[in-house]
């Protein structure tokens, strides 16, 4: 979902569909698995142009809810490919 806040503002949350709509209806979780989820929250600002480059700001918040045990092993190799997306997004926008 996501929301013009202001001229200058937009919001983007990302959340779990059973939660939003349960016309969804997931089938139930597997007994030897967790049944996890997260949410997104991002805020793009447009901010003033430096040299003619349009500038914005990017806040990017998640949290995850792993519902259970989980090693520290497994989190460490996880939260690098949440950081590679916003460098994948910094790259993408890129006009310097």
């Amino acid at each position: 979902m996501w929301r013009r806040m202001d001229a200058d503002t937009i919001v983007v949350v990302y959340d779990p569909l059973d939660e939003i709509d349960p016309v969804w209806d997931f089938p139930f979780t597997p007994k030897d698995v967790v049944n996890a989820n997260s949410w997104t929250l991002v805020t793009y600002q447009k901010l003033p142009a430096i040299n003619g480059i349009p500038q914005t700001k990017m806040s990017y918040i998640s949290q995850m809810n792993l519902s259970g045990y989980v090693p520290a092993k497994a989190i460490k190799a996880l939260i690098p490919s949440r950081l590679m997306y916003l460098d994948r997004v910094r790259i993408q926008f890129d006009k310097s």
